[in-house]
C-alpha cells in the first residue's frame, strides 16, 4: 500500500496521511492546538479535500487564520497524482477561506522521500514540511539562524519563503484586491 503524505502548515500545523486514492487514513497535530482541534471528529476514510475544507473552516472559526494571518505551506509527498492534489488541496482552501472573506497565500512544495528528513521532524517536534523549508531557506542563506527559523511563526517565514525557498506561491491575495476596486454598481445604472 502506498502511503501519501500531505502537510498543512498554518499555526497549528497538521499531517494528513492519505491512501492512494487520497482518502484519510490517519490526522495527527503538530501542537496541543492542533490535536484538540483534530479530536472533534473522526477523520479516517473520508476524502483528503473534504477532510482540509473542513480543516479550514475550523481554523478560520477558531481565529487560526485571519485576513491578517492568512499564510498556508502544504507540503506533498506523494507520486500518485501529485500535481493533482496539490492543485486540489489548495483550490479547497482558498475556496474554503473565501467564504469566510479571507483570501490566504498559499505556498506549495514537495517534499523529498527522503526517512532522515522525517526522522529528524519528528525528534524536533517539527513538521517535515516547515524543515525542509527550513533546510531549503539555509542552503540559500547559511548565515541565517536554524534556532530562529523554526519558531518563526508560518506568516514570518512566508517573508523569507519569497526571497528564497524553491516553493510554488499562490497568492489569493490578489482576488480580494480585484474585488475592492471594482466599482460598486448604482441604482441608476
Amino acid at each position: 500500500m502506498e502511503l501519501l503524505f500531505g502537510f498543512l502548515e498554518l499555526n497549528p500545523g497538521i499531517e494528513i496521511q492519505l491512501n492512494k486514492r487520497h482518502d484519510v487514513l490517519k490526522i495527527e497535530g503538530f501542537s496541543e492546538e492542533a490535536e484538540n482541534l483534530l479530536k472533534k471528529r473522526n477523520w479516517r476514510g473520508i476524502g483528503a479535500e473534504e477532510a482540509v475544507g473542513e480543516l479550514t473552516a475550523e481554523l478560520a472559526e477558531e481565529g487560526f487564520i485571519t485576513e491578517e494571518s492568512n499564510s498556508v505551506l502544504i507540503s506533498v509527498h506523494s507520486s500518485n497524482n501529485r500535481d493533482q492534489l496539490k492543485e486540489n488541496l489548495s483550490n479547497r482552501i482558498a475556496g474554503t477561506l473565501r467564504k469566510h472573506r479571507i483570501y490566504p497565500e498559499i505556498f506549495v512544495q514537495d517534499l523529498p522521500q527522503s526517512q532522515e528528513l522525517y526522522k529528524e521532524a519528528d525528534r524536533e517536534g517539527n513538521s517535515p514540511g516547515r524543515l525542509w523549508v527550513i533546510k531549503t531557506v539555509l542552503a540559500e542563506n547559511p548565515s541565517l539562524d536554524v534556532g530562529e527559523l523554526k519558531i518563526l511563526s508560518v506568516e514570518v517565514l512566508s517573508e523569507i519563503i519569497k526571497k528564497s525557498a524553491d516553493v510554488e506561491i499562490l497568492d489569493y491575495r490578489k482576488e480580494k484586491e480585484k474585488k475592492e476596486s471594482k466599482p460598486l454598481s448604482t441604482e441608476d445604472d
